[in-house]
């Protein structure tokens, strides 16, 4: 069985804390859409909110809207 999106959205936050920007990036991307094939809109939700920060974090301010 695969990782939850649970688990990837953890190892999402972990590699921004270690200022992986791209790969927590990928995390988060790859968590939404487990979440959007299965319908899970909390966890869909902190995957998008993860997306944005990241965007913030490359100060790409627009996409991070």
């Amino acid at each position: 069985m695969g990782e939850t999106p649970k688990t990837i959205l953890e190892q999402g936050y972990q590699t921004r804390r270690e200022r992986r920007l791209a790969e927590a990036k990928d995390r988060f991307a790859e968590a939404a859409d487990q979440c959007r094939k299965t319908g899970d809109q909390a966890q869909l939700a902190k995957a998008l909110v993860g997306i944005g920060q990241i965007e913030r974090d490359l100060q790409e301010l627009d996409a991070a809207l």
